[in-house]
């Protein structure tokens, strides 16, 4: 299995070819089954099929991740290890063991480095980004709160107004369930889908400040928002690991971490399958 790693290692420093394909020149017995052999060559054949390229990212991601290097990587990877040691209790070594991993170490290196580098790397991305994405994401840190009727509302405002935190005012009125409860939350302006008089105070406030009651009409229910900051820079580092967390941006720079490092494969076959299941990656 290592010499299949290798070979699939191998693949993605060579240039681009359309219609090549690659196929493993040897026919070495990984494993049988009853009176079925199976070798390497017609391993990797099925591999090339049938997993749509991802042995190929994974072995990709390893080796542009292979130089990594940060003390946060490894406290959260420790941190992995003890969560994981503690839920699988007696199990663990019998995870280890069907994972055909002979350590703890082997764990880390195999499983839990991988992802956290990788994480790493495309947050990386993103911070080199960083004022382009503020520039097209508008992100705003604001508390925002829902109250079930404008009474209720201009009671709440009188008290913020008065120099209570917001936070503490809506415990005392935010409607049940609601997501806006007074919490401050960094908001991206892009791809916010905020109820329509929040909307409109949040792209009209260009600095700091407290709105009045902001009715909604459709419901009834009211709205007040405070907008703690509108410098990105000075939230920086809670909201690039928002950023982080957001699924649709980490998979463009991740797709943008493969394109960046030059990645290509010759294989027609793996090159379809990547193209379609990764779209992006390809230099």
């Amino acid at each position: 299995m290592k010499k299949i790693t290798a070979l699939l290692v191998a693949l993605l420093v060579l240039a681009g070819c359309s219609d090549a394909r690659v196929k493993s020149a040897s026919n070495e017995t990984i494993f049988t089954v009853g009176n079925q052999t199976v070798t390497e060559s017609q391993l990797f054949e099925v591999m090339k099929r049938q997993d749509n390229g991802a042995t190929v990212i994974q072995n990709a991601e390893q080796s542009v991740t292979k130089d990594i290097n940060d003390p946060s990587i490894e406290e959260a990877a420790q941190a992995q290890l003890t969560e994981a040691k503690s839920i699988l209790g007696d199990q663990f070594p019998l995870l280890l063991e069907q994972l055909n991993m002979g350590s703890e170490q082997d764990y880390l290196d195999k499983v839990v480095y991988p992802t956290l580098k990788m994480e790493f790397l495309v947050k990386q991305t993103i911070e080199a980004d960083f004022d382009t994405l503020v520039k097209e994401y508008q992100p705003r840190k604001a508390n925002i709160v829902q109250i079930q009727t404008v009474d209720q509302a201009n009671e709440a405002l009188t008290r913020i107004q008065a120099g209570e935190k917001m936070e503490d005012v809506a415990k005392d009125v935010t409607v049940a369930n609601s997501q806006y409860t007074g919490k401050s939350a960094i908001y991206n302006l892009k791809g916010t889908q905020f109820p329509s008089p929040v909307s409109q105070f949040m792209n009209q406030q260009q600095g700091p400040g407290l709105s009045g009651v902001l009715k909604d009409e459709t419901n009834g229910t009211a709205y007040i928002v405070e907008i703690v900051e509108t410098d990105a820079n000075k939230f920086k580092d809670d909201l690039l690991n928002q950023w982080k967390k957001d699924q649709a941006l980490t998979k463009t720079y991740r797709a943008k971490v493969f394109s960046d490092n030059n990645f290509k494969v010759y294989d027609k076959d793996i090159l379809d399958a990547i193209t379609k299941s990764y779209p992006g990656y390809l230099a």
